[in-house]
């Protein structure tokens, strides 16, 4: 992350401006610096994530966050290239594509420039599990996909992932007995 931002903007100055927002308020903490290293992929405030955090806050600027999408694109871009390669390489014909976070674009385009397919899987009613962990006794709601009015059902959720000039593969499909 920190040789990535070196690269993108040379030094701190310079970052600095660039996470500054029209009011003032710059989402580069006080002890961040890039000469050291210690800009974090969080906030100054301690929160995670590219979309995190209530709106205005200062670790969430759109510069920041734009810069962590783009890294966090970069990153998995450059990894699906060097697997596709490395499977060619060892003589793999078929296609090859990967499922990522439908939700975020930035993983959605690394797969767009980097593979031959979008894959994406599908459920509906997911059993909540204890733990996080597959035993009995597992719940679900028991809503029928046919009758959803959120937007979660099949068609809305899939066509999340397609891309144009790349197939979409619908790799996993599950929904819940009896629905």
């Amino acid at each position: 992350w920190n040789f990535w931002l070196r690269a993108r903007y040379g030094d701190t100055d310079t970052l600095r401006r660039a996470w500054t927002d029209w009011q003032g308020r710059c989402a580069l903490g006080p002890t961040e610096r890039l000469e050291a290293g210690t800009v974090t992929l969080h906030g100054p405030d301690g929160e995670r994530g590219v979309l995190g955090g209530a709106p205005g806050t200062t670790s969430h600027s759109a510069g920041r966050a734009n810069d962590l999408a783009l890294f966090m694109y970069s990153v998995h871009r450059d990894y699906f290239a060097q697997m596709r390669h490395y499977l060619r390489e060892r003589g793999v014909q078929v296609p090859v594509g990967a499922v990522t976070d439908f939700q975020t674009v930035a993983d959605l385009r690394a797969v767009h420039d980097a593979l031959d397919y979008v894959g994406t899987n599908y459920y509906y009613d997911h059993p909540r599990l204890r733990d996080g962990q597959w035993r009995l006794p597992m719940y679900f709601v028991n809503r029928s996909p046919l009758g959803d009015q959120e937007g979660e059902s099949f068609v809305p959720q899939v066509t999340r992932s397609a891309l144009a000039d790349r197939p979409l593969v619908v790799r996993e499909w599950g929904v819940c007995w009896p629905n």
